[in-house]
C-alpha cells in the first residue's frame, strides 16, 4: 500500500506570501513616514508572526506523519498475522477446512477498514489546513481500527489453540504462553533452540501471544 507526503512545503510558502503580501500593502497604504525604529519593530512582528505559523504548521505535520506510521505498523501486523494463519492451515488443511472461509472473511473485513483509512489520509492531504477537526476525527478512527485489531487476534489466537492441540500424528510438547514469556524464554528454559521453535511451529518472526499453543521438540530426538 501506498501513502502519499502531505504538501505541507505548498501550504508553507502561501502562508508566507500572504503575510508578506499584507505587510507591503500596510507599508504602501501607511499615510505617515515611519521612524526607522518602528519600522524594524514591525519587521520583527512580522517575523514573529511567520515563525508561529511555520510552527504551527511543522506540529500538524509531525502529528499526521506519526499517524501515518502508526497505520503502516497496523498494517504490517495484520499481514503477519495472514501469513502464521496461511501457514497454518497449509499444514492443516483437512482440521481447519470448516473455518478458512471465515477467518479470510474477517482478513477482507480489516483490508476494507484498511483501505477506508487510506482513503481518509488522502482526503487530509486534499485538505491539510483544516487539521483541527479532521485531525479529531482520524484519531477516532485509529482507535477503532485498534479495537477491531484486538478482536481479531484473540480470534486468531483461538483457531491457533486448536490447531495446535490437536496433533494426531505428533509427538511434541505443547506450551501455553504466560505473560512475559518470549521465544528466547522458553527455549532455554526447555533446553531447545529458537530456530527449532520457529520451525516446529511455523512461525515466520519472533512474535508471539499470551494463550498461543507453542510445540516442544521431544526431549529425546
Amino acid at each position: 500500500m501506498q501513502y502519499f507526503p502531505f504538501p505541507y512545503n505548498s501550504g508553507k510558502r502561501f502562508l508566507l506570501l500572504m503575510v508578506l503580501g499584507t505587510a507591503s500593502s500596510w507599508t504602501l497604504c501607511a499615510a505617515p513616514p515611519y521612524h526607522p525604529r518602528q519600522v524594524a519593530n514591525t519587521n520583527s512582528s512580522f517575523r514573529d508572526v511567520i515563525d508561529d505559523l511555520q510552527q504551527e504548521v511543522g506540529n500538524h505535520e509531525s502529528e499526521i506523519l506519526m499517524f501515518e506510521e502508526r497505520l503502516i505498523t497496523q498494517e504490517n501486523i495484520l499481514d503477519s498475522l495472514r501469513q502464521q494463519l496461511l501457514d497454518t492451515n497449509q499444514s492443516n488443511q483437512d482440521l481447519v477446512k470448516g473455518n478458512t472461509a471465515s477467518f479470510e472473511s474477517r482478513i477482507a473485513a480489516m483490508e476494507s477498514a484498511l483501505s477506508g483509512v487510506v482513503n481518509d489520509i488522502r482526503k487530509l492531504q486534499e485538505h491539510s489546513n483544516e487539521s483541527a477537526k479532521v485531525l479529531s476525527q482520524y484519531k477516532k478512527k485509529i482507535m477503532d481500527l485498534d479495537e477491531q485489531i484486538d478482536h481479531f487476534q484473540v480470534a486468531i489466537n483461538s483457531i491457533f489453540s486448536a490447531l495446535q492441540l490437536d496433533t494426531g500424528n505428533s509427538t511434541a510438547q505443547v506450551y501455553e504462553v504466560q505473560s512475559g514469556d518470549s521465544l528466547e524464554k522458553i527455549a532455554r528454559k526447555h533446553k531447545t533452540t529458537i530456530k527449532k521453535l520457529k520451525e516446529l511451529n511455523g512461525l515466520k518472526n519472533d512474535r508471539i501471544y499470551i494463550g498461543q499453543k507453542i510445540k516442544l521438540p521431544n526431549r529425546d530426538i
